[in-house]
């Protein structure tokens, strides 16, 4: 009899997407188990019809009670699912496989910002990563060592979910705006924390950098930053495309499987484009480069000021233009 298994992640898009190679590792290995993934549902447009889940399950918005908690919990229960991943490392999360009945729950043991509250209380198998392996998403990986999934790990090349319908949409607007063999690069400039935004004034040394290598520019924005596009293309420039008013997270997984390179800051979209295997140049401000910087071939990152956590200010002004360039370039000259 197949393995039933639960992946829990309660937590932003970026997150979510971070969590990935976890169920790519452990679909590679258990081609036949039943993966199951419970989410909230502000995430839950990345994962809705990905190849390798069997089960998705939404925890809406509007249940985010005790109730809601008791209702989901009856929802995994009735999967009679084996074993639980908390990747998140949360009492939410990992008192959710309590409440579903579910026997193995596989945890990370205590750690700075890793098995935080009454999370490793919760959780029977524990898992301590090496401490020096630093990425997030390698270290949810580790977590696999309970289905008997030992290391070495691979990051795998791709594993992003594209719809087949949004991508269509996005390339007819693809086609519109570029020849076949232009070479693209989509650069972010929003975010929901502040902290992480770089000045668009200096980001246009680095646009017009990828331009004169021989790069069409494309600047996503989001639904929250309509305000500032006109301050944006003044800063940006006359050459500079700006994406479509994307409807959904699908249509942006879809623009950005569309692109040779990406650049922004830390962000879903900058996981999302590392995921799919892009050449990515991030610039990091608040949170962890340690944990978050995309790692592998092609990419790169810069880092403004240590790690603090902050959500609001406009430290990002103390990265210069000056100590940005010479890594943007080394990092085009690598792939070019």
């Amino acid at each position: 009899m197949s393995k039933r298994i639960l992946i829990i992640r309660l937590s932003a898009l970026g997150d979510t997407a971070l969590t990935l190679p976890l169920l790519s590792t452990i679909r590679q290995n258990l081609p036949d188990a039943h993966i199951g993934w419970v989410v909230e549902e502000k995430s839950c447009s990345l994962l809705k019809n990905h190849p390798l889940i069997d089960k998705l399950h939404i925890w809406k918005m509007s249940e985010k009670s005790l109730g809601g908690a008791w209702r989901m919990a009856r929802e995994l229960s009735a999967e009679n699912y084996d074993i639980s991943f908390d990747a998140q490392g949360l009492t939410k999360s990992a008192a959710l496989a309590v409440l579903a009945g579910i026997k193995t729950r596989v945890g990370f043991k205590r750690r700075a910002l890793e098995a935080r509250e009454l999370s490793p209380t919760f959780n029977n198998r524990l898992i301590a990563p090496p401490d020096e392996i630093t990425h997030i998403s390698l270290r949810s990986q580790y977590l696999a060592q309970a289905l008997g999934i030992n290391p070495p790990y691979t990051l795998p090349g791709n594993c992003i979910a594209v719809d087949p319908e949004a991508l269509s949409e996005m390339k007819k607007w693809w086609q519109d705006n570029f020849t076949e063999g232009q070479k693209v690069m989509i650069f972010g400039v929003g975010t929901s924390w502040e902290t992480k935004i770089w000045p668009v004034e200096h980001m246009a040394h680095v646009v017009r950098e990828a331009q004169s290598k021989g790069y069409k520019a494309v600047v996503t924005w989001g639904p929250d930053e309509e305000g500032k596009l006109p301050k944006w293309r003044e800063s940006l420039g006359e050459n500079v495309i700006w994406s479509p008013r994307t409807k959904s997270v699908a249509e942006l997984v879809a623009l950005i499987s569309l692109c040779d390179a990406y650049a922004g800051p830390d962000s879903a979209p900058l996981h999302i484009a590392w995921l799919q295997g892009k050449p990515t140049f991030s610039w990091f401000g608040p949170s962890d480069s340690f944990r978050g910087a995309p790692v592998g071939e092609n990419q790169s990152h810069i880092v403004a000021f240590p790690a603090t956590r902050q959500r609001h200010g406009e430290q990002m002004w103390t990265l210069s233009p000056d100590t940005v360039m010479p890594e943007f370039k080394k990092w085009l000259e690598g792939f070019c």
